[in-house]
């Protein structure tokens, strides 16, 4: 549920126009805008602007109450179909919560937990470069270890045969 006071359409104008959203009482973000617009900038030519590959960010921040996050996932919905930006934050000034075509739920989450507890800029730049880190490469290393495994099956078996005939 959109919580009360939260502007769907002001908000998505505003993310339309520069990737940052500034709700009518987020002064918590009006004190940071020029570092959060540097670290927006940064973070969608790095990652290639949503254009073939690489995330398109945006960030709205808002400071009405909130019932639970869910509410903010709903927001950040909202604002995601509004916009066709592929990754929404929404903060408020105590919690967040984000929405992605191109990560999973729990690569959100787990990045979310970077913005915790941060200065706006910090924490939004934190949960970019999570999302944006390198992950750990388990296909190749299964792989490898299926390699691995096969390999002393197989000298296992040609090692127990040739004793047998012995």
């Amino acid at each position: 549920m959109i919580p009360a006071g939260v502007d769907i359409a002001d908000l998505s104008a505003q993310l339309r126009e520069d990737r940052l959203a500034l709700g009518p009482n987020a002064e918590f973000g009006r004190m940071q805008e020029s570092e959060l617009l540097d670290v927006l900038s940064v973070s969608n030519q790095e990652s290639g602007s949503g254009v073939n590959g690489g995330a398109d960010f945006g960030l709205a921040l808002i400071d009405v109450p909130v019932g639970k996050a869910a509410d903010l996932r709903d927001v950040a919905q909202e604002l995601q179909l509004n916009t066709e930006i592929e990754t929404i934050v929404v903060r408020t000034p105590t919690v967040g919560a984000a929405v992605s075509d191109l990560h999973s739920r729990a690569e959100l989450e787990a990045a979310e937990s970077a913005f915790a507890h941060v200065q706006t800029s910090t924490g939004f730049q934190n949960f970019v470069d999570e999302l944006s880190g390198t992950p750990f490469p388990w296909g190749i290393i299964a792989i490898v270890l299926a390699i691995v495994i096969a390999t002393a099956l197989t000298a296992s078996w040609f090692l127990v045969t040739k004793s047998l005939r012995n």
